[in-house]
């Protein structure tokens, strides 16, 4: 992993409970950024807010409610704050300058981590 992502994944963690969720979504972006997007590899994972509730919920009938309100919230902190981008159909991880910068915000786009922002 390069230092970059790596330093965003762990700032993230900042004592708090949301602190360790934003640095788990922020570490499965980058994840699901390195499968393979090949024809034939390519299994359709994307990092969407469904995926990643999906990927983190451990009791589903607890978790999953909670994460589907929290996890829109703190994805809408990271992509402001610059350390996620909503692309319409690419999340491999890269910094922002090889996408031209661009920030989309639709809802329910795959995000990918950027390596711009504070």
């Amino acid at each position: 992993m390069e230092r970059e992502y790596d330093e965003i994944i762990r700032k993230q963690r900042d004592g708090t409970p949301d602190g360790h969720l934003r640095s788990s979504l922020c570490a499965l972006i980058f994840l699901i950024g390195k499968l393979p997007r090949t024809p034939g590899a390519d299994d359709g994972a994307r990092a969407n807010i469904e995926t990643l509730v999906d990927l983190l919920v451990s009791d589903l009938k607890n978790d999953r409610p909670k994460l589907e309100q929290r996890i829109p919230k703190l994805m809408k902190q990271l992509v402001d704050a610059g350390h996620v981008m909503a692309v319409e159909s690419s999340i491999a991880c890269r910094p922002a300058r090889a996408c031209g910068g661009r920030m989309i915000s639709t809802a329910g786009a795959p995000l990918h981590l950027t390596t711009t922002g504070g």
